[in-house]
């Protein structure tokens, strides 16, 4: 019996650590997507085309940045290494939308075991209508 528990013992524990690192680079992917959504959904609102995209680089969350980020569930403050957001706002119209990409590259020692080398590249897209029925100005469209 003791033979059997030490040989299963570190199978059944890394097998754990997996499932716990899986758990956390999708709460990570998932944090990606709601990154997108509220920029895609922020831009959708703005007046112009080009306060759609100056507003895009202030909408996502404290976590994904580099640094000290929010306490509280979710990710490890400062998991993104390095994050792009880009805005497209060509269908910038009553009736049209705007799409929101946001890319982060994740480390994988940040979500697994510190000392996992690599990075892994989570990128999520995001489209949000803009009112048919609302008034747009012509600034700055791209």
């Amino acid at each position: 019996m003791t033979v059997e528990a030490v040989i299963l013992a570190p199978v059944v524990f890394v097998f754990v650590l997996l499932i716990v690192g899986g758990a956390r680079y999708e709460l990570a992917r998932q944090q990606v997507v709601g990154d997108a959504r509220a920029v895609a959904e922020t831009a959708a609102v703005a007046a112009d085309a080009s306060a759609a995209q100056q507003a895009a680089g202030t909408v996502t969350s404290g976590w994904a940045t580099a640094g000290p980020g929010p306490a509280g569930p979710g990710p490890a403050p400062g998991i993104c290494v390095t994050r792009s957001v880009t805005v497209n706002v060509a269908d910038f119209e009553p009736g049209g939308s705007v799409t929101a990409t946001v890319s982060c590259h994740v480390e994988l020692s940040s979500v697994f075991l510190p000392g996992i080398p690599g990075t892994s590249e989570l990128v999520a897209s995001e489209t949000a209508p803009i009112d048919r029925y609302r008034s747009v100005t012509s600034g700055g469209a791209s």
